[in-house]
C-alpha cells in the first residue's frame, strides 16, 4: 500500500473536520503517561464554548458539566482512567451560551499489557 501524501492527510483532516460540524460530535484524546491537556477536535472545543485550540485538563473537563451531573462524571472519567471501563452516557453540560445535553462516550486506551495509558472520545 502506498503511504499517503501529505495533501491526501490535509484532505482527510478537512473532510473529519467538517462531519464533526454537521454532526455536532467533538473528539478528544488524552495521554495519561504523561501531564498534559486534552487534544480535542475544534467542534469539541466549541461544544464546550471554547476556542479552537484552546486546553483543557480531565478535571477541567469534568468541572464543565452541570453540578448535578458531575459526581456521575467524574466517578464514569476516573473509572474508565483507573479500570479501563468505558463509557456512553448523556449528561448536562454547562457552557457560555447556556446548559446543553451532550453525549459524552470514552474508550481506554490500552498498552500491550492491558494497562490504561489513554482516554478517546
Amino acid at each position: 500500500m502506498i503511504p499517503p501524501t501529505s495533501t491526501a492527510l490535509a484532505q482527510a483532516d478537512r473532510h473529519l473536520a467538517m462531519a464533526e460540524r454537521f454532526a455536532r460530535i467533538g473528539s478528544w484524546t488524552l495521554d495519561l503517561r504523561r501531564p498534559q491537556p486534552i487534544a480535542g477536535s475544534a467542534e469539541f472545543a466549541a461544544l464546550l464554548g471554547l476556542a479552537p485550540q484552546a486546553s483543557l485538563t480531565l478535571g477541567e473537563l469534568a468541572g464543565r458539566f452541570a453540578p448535578d451531573c458531575r459526581d456521575r462524571a467524574d466517578g464514569l472519567l476516573l473509572q474508565c482512567c483507573r479500570q479501563g471501563i468505558g463509557f456512553d452516557e448523556e449528561l448536562q453540560l454547562d457552557t457560555p451560551s447556556g446548559r446543553q445535553r451532550v453525549r459524552l462516550a470514552c474508550q481506554a486506551v490500552l498498552n500491550r499489557r492491558g494497562q490504561v495509558t489513554g482516554l478517546q472520545g
